[in-house]
This record gives C-alpha cells, structure tokens and sequence, in this order.
C-alpha cells in the first residue's frame, strides 16, 4: 500500500505541475497580446534574438517535471523540483514573447516583460543626475523614473541600443 500511495501522491504533484506549466504558457502569451493593444502602432522594433535556448529550457522544464515525479524522491523535494521546471518556463517564455516585440510603440515600449507608457515616464535619473547620490551605471543601462513605481532599470545588449532606446522614447514620447 505504501508504494501505492507514493505513485498516486507522484502522479497528483505530476499532473499539477503540468496544469500550472500550461497556465504559465497561456497567461504569457494573453499578457504578450495585452501589452500590444495598450502599446498601438509600433514605431521601432529592437534587436530580435534567433537562438534555440528557449526550445531548450522549456523541454528541460518538461523532462525537470517529469524525472521529479517519477524517481523517488520526497515529497517535499518533488515540489521543489517541480517549481524549478515551471519557473524555469515561465521565465523562459516571457522572455522569448517579450523579446520578438520589444521595442518602441505609438503609446510606450516594451522591454524586459514590461509595458512603460509614455505618459508614465517622469524623467531619466542617470541623466539629470542627483546632487545627493553618487551613481554611475554601465553604457548598457537605461535608468527610468516612472509614476507606478520609482526607477526601471533596464539592461540593454549595448551602449549603442541604450542611446537608441533613450532617443526613441524622448522622440515618440513628445508627442
């Protein structure tokens, strides 16, 4: 009765699991869809990203799931392998959806999983400097203070695609 119960308690972890990894696909792709409709007409599309790693991550998330529910291990230990093969997921697909449309919209942009309205910008605290603090970032960082939340830090592939972004934002965000 104990092996039994093992396997039907493996099962039950192994097919939530697998639910919430399709939930995490799906809300990935409807939130994708939300921030276009709210973005409008795109202006200029970033840099693409053409490798195979999310294909990778998202089998590997997969196979993480299922060895956890098959071999015997504990409870305890088949939930947290678990919650690396869906994290894992979800963290991959967002970033693979977000990355083919990130770039500058008519209302905003979206970069790193997030959607900056325009309106929202307040100013770029790297630029205007604060007499107070000391900060210095890396050419490859664009700093944003914003009214939802106090900075978006956003790291970029390079210096030249973080001047390009702040020229599109003070262009397009001007209008």
């Amino acid at each position: 009765m104990g092996k039994g119960k093992k396997m039907s308690v493996s099962l039950i972890i192994m097919i939530v699991a697998y639910v919430i990894y399709a939930i995490a696909v799906v809300w990935a792709l409807l939130r994708q869809k939300s921030f276009l409709k709210k973005a409008g007409k795109a202006e200029a599309l970033m840099l693409k990203d053409n490798s195979y790693r999310t294909v990778v991550i998202l089998i590997f998330g997969l196979a993480l799931i299922f060895i956890a529910c098959r071999l015997k291990y504990s409870f305890f230990i088949q939930g947290v392998l678990c919650g690396c093969g869906i994290l894992a997921a979800v963290i991959c697909i967002r970033d693979a959806d977000f990355f083919k449309i990130r770039g500058v919209y008519e209302n905003g942009f979206i970069i790193e999983g997030s959607y900056i309205a325009y309106e929202e910008i307040l100013s770029f605290p790297a630029e205007t400097g604060n007499a107070d603090k000391k900060v210095t970032y890396a050419e490859n960082v664009l700093v944003i203070a914003t009214k939802k939340r106090d900075n978006h830090t956003i790291n970029l592939r390079s210096a030249e695609e973080c001047k390009l972004l702040r020229s599109y934002i003070k262009k397009f965000g001007k209008k």
